[in-house]
């Protein structure tokens, strides 16, 4: 099935990427070493920020200003709060780190019902 979107949609989701990209390359560079997952949504008035292989499900929602100054230091801060309420590296990482985190049977960091526990 194709979605079809309206103009006004299509302008959304155009100006979100544009300033999911900015947003994330600031990410990026805050700390080249982990992947990293941003997404812009609602109007760019919300990011998420996830680190795919602790969670694809969990992350850090940030309200968003649309001041780019502010918006980056606020995706880059809530990019640092994951890596420490997870122990990991703030610097140069090959990741292992994240091999040490407890799993359960399905794989999913945290609890029994998949829920992150910090």
């Amino acid at each position: 099935m194709i979605e079809q979107l309206s103009p006004a949609e299509m302008k959304e989701a155009i100006a979100n990427d544009r300033y999911c990209k900015e947003l994330g390359v600031a990410l990026f560079k805050s700390n080249r070493s982990r992947k990293w997952y941003l997404e812009v949504v609602d109007h760019g008035k919300l990011a998420i920020v996830k680190i795919p292989e602790i969670s694809m499900k969990y992350g850090v929602i940030v309200h968003l200003t649309q001041s780019i100054e502010v918006d980056i230091k606020r995706v880059v801060f809530a990019g640092a709060e994951l890596l420490e309420r997870f122990n990991l590296t703030r610097g140069k990482s090959d990741n292992d780190d994240l091999l040490s985190l407890e799993r359960n049977i399905a794989g999913v960091i945290g609890a029994k019902e998949g829920e992150i526990s910090v």
